[in-house]
C-alpha cells in the first residue's frame, strides 16, 4: 500500500466481510456531530477525536487501500469499554454501503466484527448487541477517498479484566497490548442522519464473552486448551481397529501420555466423550462411541494412580462434528475421542529477552518480509495459483502472556488475477473460512490458529461461502493470524499450503 497507492488483494464482497465492519460515519469525521436533540437530551456529547492517534493499521479490501487508526480506548463505566477508529480511504478507494458485507466473526449485522481480547485472561469480547437486533456502535455508510470517517464500537469488559487489551478491527492485524484509559461516557458516532447511541441508556442483549482455545498436534494427538480446560483428542482411526471398540496397542501408548497430564490436572473429573462422522446411521454410531468411550474410561481408571478422580463416559454418535464432513480428512477428524479434564495454570510471563520488534510491521504501509518464499509449483493444472504467487512473513511478535501474531502478505507476481483455487488451498476444513490451515512448527509440536470456544478462528473472515476468491494481477493480500506459543521460543517455521516452509522466522517481543 505504498503511499495509499499499493494495489490490495481482491477479494468477493464476502469476503472482505468485516473490513470496517464497526461501521462507518461521513459526516462526524472531523465536522459537527449528529444527533443534536439527542446529545442535548441525554446530557453527553459526541467525543471528538483529538487526532492524535493511538496506533495505525493498514487494511485489505478488494482493489482498494484504507488506512485504519485506533484513536483511544476509553472504559466509561466500570464494565463498559468503547474504542473508537478512524477509517480513511486512499486515492480512488471509497465504497458506498451497499459494498460492505457480513463479518464471519460475530453474525450477520457488520459492525458486530470488531473484538476486544483479553490476552491475559484468554477470552474474547465481541461487541455489544442492542435489544433491536443491531449492534451497539457506529452505523455503517459510504467512505469517501480522502475523507476520514470517525467509528465507535462499544463492548462489555469487566473491570477485572487487564489494564492492557487487544483491539481487533476486521480485516486489520490486531492492535496489541492497548492501555485502557478511564474517561467520562459520551454518545457514539453515528451515520449521517442517524439517532447518536447512547452507550449507557442503550437495552443491549446479554454481553457475550468466549475463551480463547489453543489447539496443539503431537503426533496421533491433539490438546486443545482454554476456558480452564484441557482436552485431549485421539483419533478413532489410530485408538481403535475399523468398526471395532477393542483398544489397539498403540492406543495404550498414548492413554500412559494422557494418564500423566491428569496426574498432574488440580482437577477431579475427568470425562471421556466417543463421536463419530455421519457415515452409516446413529442406530450404529451412538452405541459404538458409547463403548469406544467407556474403555477409553477403563483404561485410564487402570493407569491413573492420583484418588479421588470421577470418571465419566458418553457416546455421542455423529453429532458435534468439528470439521467438515463432506471431505475424507474431515471424517476422520470427526471420528475420534476426547479426554477432558481441569487445565494446568499457564504461566503469565516470559522473563527472558528476546529479539525486540523495531516497529510494529503492520503499522507501516510497506512491511519489509522477514521470510519470503516463492510458490513451488501449481497443484491444480491450467491454473497460475499459487506458482504466480510469493508468501512473505512480515512480522512474528510475541506478547508476554504467550499470544503470538503472525502477520504476512500474499503477492500475486502474475498480470492475471489468481482465481477461487486460492480460497481452497487455504480453506480450513475446521470450517473456519480463510487462511486457517497457515500453522506454526517447532520439533514436533505443531500450533493452531487460536479459536474461540464456538471454534471461530481469530484472523481475518476472508469467506470463499460467496462467490469467488481473487487476487488481483500484481495485487497483495495483507493478512494476519494468532497463535500461543511456549515460552522459550525464539524462532519458528511458518507452514502454509501450497508454498514452501518458511524456516527460522524470529520470534519478537512485543513493542
Amino acid at each position: 500500500m505504498g503511499g495509499f497507492n499499493r494495489s490490495v488483494g481482491t477479494v468477493a464482497a464476502a469476503v472482505a466481510v468485516a473490513v470496517v465492519a464497526a461501521g462507518c460515519n461521513d459526516e462526524t469525521g472531523g465536522g459537527t456531530p449528529p444527533g443534536a436533540k439527542a446529545t442535548r437530551a441525554s446530557g453527553l456529547a459526541v467525543a471528538q477525536a483529538d487526532g492524535t492517534p493511538l496506533r495505525t493499521h493498514y487494511m485489505s479490501w478488494p482493489g482498494k487501500s484504507f488506512k485504519v487508526d485506533l484513536m483511544a480506548l476509553d472504559r466509561i463505566t466500570p464494565a463498559r469499554v468503547v474504542a473508537r477508529f478512524r477509517v480513511t480511504a486512499g486515492p480512488g478507494s471509497g465504497v458506498g454501503p451497499t459494498a460492505w458485507a457480513a463479518p464471519t466473526h460475530s453474525g450477520d449485522h457488520a459492525p458486530s466484527g470488531a473484538l476486544l481480547l483479553d490476552l491475559d485472561h484468554a477470552t474474547e469480547h465481541p461487541v455489544l448487541r442492542t435489544q433491536a437486533g443491531g449492534c451497539l456502535c457506529t452505523e455503517l455508510t459510504d467512505v469517501q477517498a480522502g475523507r476520514p470517517v470517525d467509528v465507535d464500537a462499544a463492548f462489555d469488559v469487566p473491570p477485572g479484566s487487564g489494564t492492557a487489551l487487544t483491539v481487533v478491527f476486521p480485516n486489520t492485524p490486531p492492535f496489541l497490548h492497548v492501555p485502557v484509559t478511564a474517561h467520562a461516557p459520551y454518545l457514539l458516532h453515528q451515520r449521517q442522519g442517524g439517532t447518536a447511541l447512547n452507550p449507557l441508556t442503550t437495552p443491549t442483549a446479554a454481553p457475550e464473552t468466549y475463551p480463547l482455545i489453543n489447539t496443539v498436534r503431537h503426533g496421533d494427538e491433539t490438546d486443545a486448551t482454554g476456558g480452564g480446560k484441557t482436552s485431549i483428542r485421539l483419533s478413532a482411526d489410530v485408538v481403535f481397529a475399523t468398526n471395532k471398540a477393542t483398544l489397539t496397542a498403540k492406543a495404550r501408548t498414548l492413554l500412559k501420555g494422557v494418564a500423566a497430564k491428569i496426574e498432574t490436572s488440580p482437577g477431579k473429573t475427568v470425562a471421556v466423550d466417543g463421536y463419530a462422522d455421519n457415515t452409516g446411521t446413529d442406530a450404529v454410531n451412538r452405541p459404538l462411541s458409547q463403548k469406544r468411550a467407556e474403555n477409553v474410561r477403563a483404561a485410564l481408571r487402570k493407569l491413573v494412580k492420583r484418588q479421588g478422580i470421577q470418571y465419566s463416559a458418553t457416546g455421542h454418535g455423529s453429532a458435534d462434528p468439528i470439521a467438515d464432513n463432506g471431505k475424507a480428512e474431515g471424517r476422520a477428524l470427526n471420528r475420534r475421542v476426547s479426554v477432558t479434564f481441569a487445565a494446568q495454570a499457564e504461566p503469565r510471563q516470559d522473563n527472558r529477552p528476546v529479539l525486540t520488534a523495531s516497529a510494529d510491521p503492520a503499522g507501516q504501509p510497506d512491511p519489509r518480509p522477514l521470510v519470503l518464499v516463492h510458490a513451488a509449483k501449481s497443484p491444480i493444472p491450467l491454473l497460475p495459483w499459487p506458482k504466480s504467487m510469493t508468501f512473505a512473513v512480515t512480522g512474528l511478535i510475541r506478547e508476554p502472556n504467550g499470544f503470538a501474531v503472525l502477520t504476512w502478505t500474499l503477492h500475486n507476481v502474475n498480470k492475471h488475477p489468481i482465481p477461487t483455487a486460492f480460497a481452497t488451498n487455504l480453506a480450513d476444513i475446521f470450517r473456519n473460512p480463510g487462511p486457517g490451515r497457515i500453522t506454526l512448527n517447532a520439533g514436533p509440536y505443531e500450533y493452531k490458529n487460536v479459536t474461540d470456544s464456538r471454534q471461530q478462528a481469530i484472523f481475518p473472515g476472508y469467506s470463499i461461502r460467496q462467490g469467488g476468491f481473487t487476487v488481483r494481477g500484481q495485487g497483495t493480500l495483507i493478512g494476519w493470524n494468532l497463535f500461543r506459543l511456549p515460552l522459550g521460543w525464539r524462532s519458528a517455521t511458518v507452514s502454509v499450503p501450497g508454498f514452501p516452509t518458511l524456516n527460522n522466522v524470529p520470534v519478537q517481543q512485543a513493542p
